[in-house]
């Protein structure tokens, strides 16, 4: 590996690429791959690792630069650029790898009154569209509003340009006309200055991928409808660099629950940044080529959301079931009833509810064990209610939380079910994990899951701990029943969800676009 400085780029590592006629990808991530662990980490590192074939440039959006890699690169990753909402004490993006000249130049030919020509005009047509009431309108004109204020935060000092008069006037002006003081009462009406100043910060942050030089490459393959993704759609525009688009969860739908969950922000500031999102989900989804979801489910979101139909495209997940296969419970298990769960310890796990059905499932069979596998740091609170919930009904030498396992693959076959009882999911590995160990899952009806077990498991209504006992009980009672469709989960995972079928699905998708950057 060859680190190069970076010049206006945050964070680059470069390998040397010597080869010709290979097609180069500009791989969008928003933490995840390749500084966080999780699913959409997991994907990635298969897909890149597995087209060999492919060079990968990988830019990253984290949320502060203090992250350090959690994945080794592929020897086809010829560069990674991290780029970091916070964190960065001159709110300026790549400023220690510019030279001092460079970056002074920078500063002095920043003025207002260039700010105000060559800036204003697109900063404040995007304001306005995030401000207005509905969500529709023209959606190259605020394309083409983007690549203009890209364009200069490229050639201008970012934190000098979105810290200026000139933005923060015109940022209020457009809040004060689009909540006048007269307007009728709502929590909408009237923002407080804190909010509007809260707000052009978060914007500040949130924008940072428009300032990014990308590399030049022949497609952009984003993961996520994120603002790291506005740097695929800047070069589409520009360039008519192909987009495609693999939602792994419907980010829309889970960023707003998150911030509508979220105590600290002001209902202006809610409001702010779910538009944001819903504005970024959608010019995704207008300049995308293709989108590849993971599952039928999310399909039928996206389409619901704006995307055309005729774009989506399904691809799903893939796992190395020669890595996850059959194998004896030992010895330690070999003699209880147990019952797996490979999960964070967070709300959208609903271990809660797992805990409430091994009460009832401990009533039916007294000598059942579970074992829940994931992270007790993700949420801690959540983590510590989880624990005083299993004391209070007496389940302490029945359900242990056992943090994470370095071997999944182990895990599995340690029991005889296992279980999800999330109440949101997108096309989860741990599902098809547990099948290719031939371990029969019981799972809430939510995301694509009923699709990754069809007829193989069995599927219950999320948040009812009575239907999780009810199916766990049927499966440890009938040996044969589970013996069968553990056999049958095995076999749908080899049938559908090999890595190949992942490869190959993603090799002529890129082979399909990649005529489009050649026209361009």
């Amino acid at each position: 590996m060859v680190i190069f400085p970076a010049n206006r780029i945050h964070g680059v590592i470069c390998r040397m690429n010597e080869q010709t006629q290979r097609i180069s990808i500009g791989f969008l991530t928003e933490g995840t791959y390749p500084f966080l662990g999780g699913g959409v980490s997991t994907w990635s590192q298969l897909l890149i690792s597995g087209l060999s074939q492919v060079d990968f440039y990988i830019l990253a959006a984290t949320a502060r630069p203090e992250a350090s890699l959690r994945y080794p690169l592929p020897s086809n990753v010829k560069g990674l650029t991290q780029i970091a909402f916070w964190g960065l004490e001159s709110n300026e993006t790549g400023e220690q790898h510019r030279d001092i000249p460079e970056l002074i130049s920078q500063k002095r030919k920043t003025t207002e009154k260039i700010i105000d020509k060559l800036f204003l005009p697109h900063f404040r047509y995007f304001v306005r569209r995030l401000l207005q009431s509905h969500i529709d309108g023209d959606w190259d004109e605020l394309g083409d509003a983007l690549v203009g204020m890209a364009l200069f935060l490229r050639d201008y000092d970012y934190g000098v340009t979105l810290h200026s008069l000139p933005v923060w006037n015109t940022f209020l002006e457009e809040i004060l006309t689009a909540f006048p003081d007269d307007a009728p009462q709502s929590a909408l009406a009237s923002p407080s200055i804190y909010d509007a100043k809260f707000s052009l910060q978060l914007l500040t942050a949130l924008l940072r991928p428009l300032s990014i030089f990308p590399p030049r490459v022949q497609l952009f393959h984003a993961t996520i409808t994120s603002t790291v993704t506005l740097i695929g759609i800047v070069e589409k525009i520009r360039r008519n660099t192909p987009l495609l688009l693999t939602e792994h969860g419907i980010y829309l739908r889970e960023r707003s629950i998150d911030i509508g969950a979220n105590h600290v922000f002001s209902y202006f500031q809610k409001y702010l940044l779910i538009r944001l999102s819903e504005i970024v989900s959608r010019l995704s989804y207008h300049y995308a080529d293709l989108i590849t979801p993971v599952c039928h489910f999310n399909g039928k979101w996206e389409t619901y959301l704006g995307a055309d139909d005729h774009k989506i495209r399904v691809i799903y997940n893939a796992i190395d079931t020669d890595r996850f296969i059959p194998r004896p419970k030992p010895p330690e298990y070999e003699n209880a009833p147990t019952v797996v769960m490979v999960a964070n310890v967070t709300p959208v796990k609903d271990v809660m509810t797992l805990i409430r059905a091994a009460q009832l499932v401990r009533d039916e069979i007294p000598d059942v064990k579970f074992m829940v596998y994931g992270s007790l740091s993700a949420d801690k609170a959540y983590a510590e209610a989880c624990q005083s919930l299993i004391q209070g009904l007496s389940l302490s030498d029945v359900v242990t939380l056992a943090g994470r396992h370095p071997h999944p693959e182990l895990v599995f076959p340690a029991g005889d079910i296992s279980v999800l009882t999330s109440i949101s999911e997108a096309f989860p590995f741990t599902v098809l994990e547990s099948m290719s160990c031939a371990r029969p899952v019981v799972a809430t009806d939510v995301g694509g899951v009923a699709e990754a077990l069809g007829d193989a498991g069995i599927i219950v209504p999320p948040r009812s701990p009575e239907r999780v006992a009810e199916a766990i009980i049927r499966l440890l009672k009938d040996v044969s029943l589970r013996l069968a469709l553990g056999q049958r989960s095995r076999e749908r995972v080899l049938s559908y969800f090999q890595i190949k079928h992942l490869l190959n699905g993603y090799q002529d998708v890129y082979n399909e676009l990649w005529p489009i950057s050649q026209t361009s």
